[in-house]
């Protein structure tokens, strides 16, 4: 979880291999007792929650509160692979309602209510789901795609949401690879992971986190605020 932290809290490094996660104030106490709006996050395949540190710090900055989780099977914080974390994705869901269950104590279907806005980053079966599926989507979704994605053919997925979603809206990250929304590596991991790790000479991931931070910072503000 990331939240507001009470003034003085001391700040320190996250490092995990080779990726740096930002500066942060472990099991600080909160920044004061207001009510917060609750953002979920969900990693991408093999990911980690850990991975979208830089996310979660630029809507906590706005005023939400973050959960996220590793999401069993599917995640590169275990040491095995299950083929039901890659194959299953409705898992995946009914994780994220666990982890809602488990910060309100509540129980939901499948399809949860308390979830009034999705923030897609570079989703990769967006493709490949039916018509009906796609419009079976109820609440606002605001995508972030990257043109060079190597993961995802980006117009097979832009003509996917135009055509299904119309009421979704996308912001587009010229040049960016799927690799782009990882968090910025150390310089060994520049050296020996470029392929996680390197950018196009065109993008510059701190100044992307940052551009994609404000976006999903505002488009939660606009549809989570009261």
């Amino acid at each position: 979880m990331w939240y507001p932290a009470a003034a003085g809290s001391v700040e320190s490094e996250w490092y995990v291999g080779v990726f740096r996660f930002g500066r942060n104030a472990l099991e600080a106490p909160f920044a004061d007792t207001r009510r917060h709006p609750l953002i979920v996050l969900s990693h991408g395949t093999g990911g980690s929650a850990a991975q979208l540190s830089w996310l979660a710090g630029a809507l906590v900055n706005t005023g939400f509160v973050v959960a996220a989780v590793n999401h069993h099977g599917n995640t590169a914080t275990e040491d095995t692979a299950w083929p039901q974390g890659f194959v299953l994705p409705a898992e995946r869901a009914r994780d994220l309602i666990v982890l809602i269950d488990r910060l309100l104590a509540d129980t939901q279907p499948i399809r949860d209510p308390r979830i009034r806005a999705v923030y897609a980053i570079a989703p990769a079966s967006v493709a490949l789901l039916h018509r009906e599926e796609l419009a079976s989507i109820g609440v606002p979704v605001r995508f972030a795609l990257a043109t060079d994605d190597q993961y995802i053919v980006f117009r097979k997925t832009l003509r996917a949401i135009e055509d299904h979603l119309p009421n979704a809206t996308v912001i587009t990250i010229q040049r960016a690879g799927h690799h782009a929304f990882l968090a910025p590596c150390s310089l060994r991991g520049t050296l020996f992971l470029r392929a996680l790790c390197t950018d196009a000479r065109e993008v510059d991931r701190r100044a992307l986190h940052n551009r994609v931070g404000r976006d999903a910072a505002t488009f939660f503000d606009n549809h989570l605020r009261p």
